[in-house]
């Protein structure tokens, strides 16, 4: 359908945006030559240059991460109960697709559902949820009815309750008439995520249901067994273990030396289901481990997707391998739940430099213009304590300590985040975002999919992906469950020119769904590749 886009003339004329994709770094953004750049701050001093920006040589272990976990103000934000998250709970109820359409919800009432009594209360009084929301009542009784599931929802609307509760329900369930003991971990839940910051959290969040994280208030239930197979952890269950959360590169190892069984799998939830189903990502590896699984396995199997996204936006339907791990489509329910509109506030930034100039200056001193607007509105200091925190997001790790460390030298309590930096210093800085010891964080894709901070108000792209369902992606780390945010991203008009045109094309329709701001130039671009295309025909 055709959209023609009203331009918008009133809209800032500077801006910002760049490269391109991955942690592998990129011509000019190696640590020898981050080594030897020196920053150009706002006031034209120049920042001292960087002996290692990559290594942490003192790895700050003194916070517990597991003990503060659970007093996190985050998990309050959950299920809030609010004007603002009951606004958002009739938009979603109002606007959502279920399938089938008779199907009855759960009442949105914890202390009267169907769950067991101890996971009620670790819900209630360890995690503070409130209420169930549109998305839960409807995923939880789903899950627990033994139908595959396709959900579609947006960032922050709480996908991993929504999955994790009627997992731990079902564990419940079958383990009142079966506690077998086998030789090796033969978990009846799969949750597979894409990236282990990722399945940290889904790991930590399902140990507070359980009531495996010191707090007071919640109850133990030792039954359940829930480990996590992640790149450098080692397990704790050993032998017990009814629910693994996993990333594939470990759990393809620990299959492959018979360490894990997936011989009694009765569930298995893919999250950020849109890479891990593509053949271009995880797609592949997911396919050869539901391939070597016993018949009678994939008889019974129930698989459930979680995502944000898919690649045709019609709840993957259209997917090969979708389809495949479902069996039965007829069968399938699914739910969709679009994006409030004008829920985060975008805003783009013009960058105008040649197309071959060196425009990172020009985007570090917008970077830093924004997180100054975003201080005064706060009424905070440089150094804090910090009412809200910010995301900046760049494409290489190279760049992510090219500006964490400049933003640091001018002052600013920014950590980096990304692959190039050791695991454990990655959760302490990321914790120290959640519990907003600092302002905020430079980081590439790492952080771009599911990690929930609800500290975050203020996501900034500063170099924007090739793959527009990545910024999807990106700006919903902010604008979390029920609160609203800001994304402000930088774009090079120069840079568009030649390459990367239907970035523009994608954006210039996301924002007009949204109801935003469209710069004249990106109208100007829209329109005109629109009269191509209706030429072309």
């Amino acid at each position: 359908m055709t959209h023609w886009i009203k331009k918008t003339s009133n809209v800032e004329n500077e801006e910002r945006s760049e490269d391109g994709d991955s942690s592998t770094g990129a011509p000019g953004t190696s640590t020898q030559n981050i080594q030897e750049t020196g920053i150009v701050t706002m006031n034209g001093q120049l920042a001292p240059k960087i002996d290692n920006p990559i290594d942490f040589k003192n790895i700050d272990l003194s916070q517990n991460y597991r003990a503060e976990l659970s007093e996190f103000d985050n998990f309050e934000d959950i299920n809030e109960v609010g004007d603002l998250f009951d606004e958002v709970e009739d938009y979603y109820s109002q606007k959502m697709m279920v399938v089938p359409e008779e199907f009855q919800p759960w009442d949105n009432n914890i202390e009267t559902s169907e769950l067991d009594e101890r996971l009620k209360t670790n819900l209630v009084k360890g995690m503070k949820f409130g209420k169930l929301n549109a998305l839960q009542i409807h995923s939880i009784p789903m899950i627990l009815s033994g139908k595959p599931l396709i959900v579609q929802a947006p960032t922050g609307i709480g996908k991993t309750a929504a999955f994790l509760i009627p997992a731990i329900q079902k564990v419940i369930d079958i383990k009142t008439s079966n506690r077998a003991k086998y030789s090796v971990p033969t978990p009846y839940v799969l949750i597979l995520n894409n990236t282990k910051h990722l399945a940290d959290q889904t790991y930590d969040r399902s140990l507070l249901m359980v009531g495996m994280m010191p707090n007071d208030q919640c109850r133990n239930i030792d039954e359940v067994y829930i480990d996590s197979y992640t790149a450098g952890r080692k397990n704790q269950m050993k032998l017990n273990c009814d629910i693994a959360v996993a990333t594939m590169g470990a759990l393809q190892d620990k299959l492959s030396n018979k360490q894990i069984s997936l011989s009694r799998l009765k569930l298995l939830i893919i999250d950020e289901a849109d890479k891990m189903t593509s053949r271009d990502a995880f797609g592949c590896e997911v396919e050869t481990i539901y391939d070597n699984l016993d018949d009678e396995v994939k008889e019974d199997l129930q698989v459930c997707f979680f995502s944000a996204t898919y690649a045709d936006d019609e709840l993957g339907k259209d997917d090969d391998l979708i389809l495949k791990l479902i069996r039965n489509y007829e069968e399938t329910s699914k739910i969709w739940i679009p994006a409030m509109p004008g829920h985060i506030t975008q805003k783009v930034i013009t960058i105008n430099t040649g197309y071959d100039s060196f425009d990172y200056i020009q985007k570090l001193n917008q970077v830093m213009k924004a997180i100054d607007l975003d201080l005064k509105r706060t009424g905070c200091s440089k150094e804090g304590p910090y009412e809200e925190t910010i995301g900046v997001f760049v494409e290489t790790c190279g760049k992510v300590n090219m500006v964490a460390y400049a933003l640091q030298a001018a002052g600013y309590n920014f950590w980096p985040v990304s692959s190039k930096i050791d695991k454990a210093q990655q959760r302490i800085n990321v914790n120290k975002l959640k519990t907003k010891k600092i302002q905020g964080i430079v980081t590439t894709n790492i952080l771009a999919r599911g990690t929930d901070i609800s500290s975050i108000r203020h996501i900034i792209v500063m170099e924007m992906s090739t793959d527009f369902h990545t910024y999807r992606h990106r700006i919903g780390r902010t604008g979390r469950a029920g609160h609203g945010g800001n994304a402000t991203v930088l774009l090079n008009p120069n840079h568009y020119r030649r390459q990367d045109q239907l970035v523009v094309i994608n954006l210039v329709e996301f924002l007009h769904e949204n109801e935003q701001n469209i710069p004249e130039w990106m109208a100007i671009f829209f329109n005109s590749w629109q009269e191509q295309m209706k030429n072309a025909c």
